[in-house]
């Protein structure tokens, strides 16, 4: 009867082990499966980043707008630094008039 029940026990403990040795392998499965798809995701979207960047290098290639646009704004910036001086000089040249005639009044 000891025996019996020994073998019971062990026949039990096998087929719990095999269940779970089954039931580890498919969950790897899932996890291979799921990291493989990740992967295939991740692959379109820096397939796709990188086509929109080759796309704006050659946007940007054949017109270079962004160094028209800074000399550009550099122009006005020199400009309105050129207005102001003027403006200011200006000013000072009316202000030393106007106190020299009340000085000399």
């Amino acid at each position: 009867m000891e025996g019996e029940k020994n073998k019971l026990e062990n026949l039990l403990h096998n087929n719990l082990m095999k269940k779970r040795d089954r039931i580890l392998h498919d969950l790897q499965e899932v996890s291979v499966a799921d990291r493989r798809q990740k992967l295939d995701q991740y692959q379109t979207e820096l397939e796709q980043e990188d086509e929109k960047l080759v796309n704006f290098k050659e946007q940007t290639k054949g017109s270079n707008v962004m160094e028209f646009m800074w000399k550009d704004i550099q122009l006005i910036l020199k400009n309105i630094f050129r207005l102001e001086y003027f403006c200011l000089q200006k000013c000072l040249c009316v202000l030393f008039v106007f106190f020299r005639a009340r000085c000399s009044t």
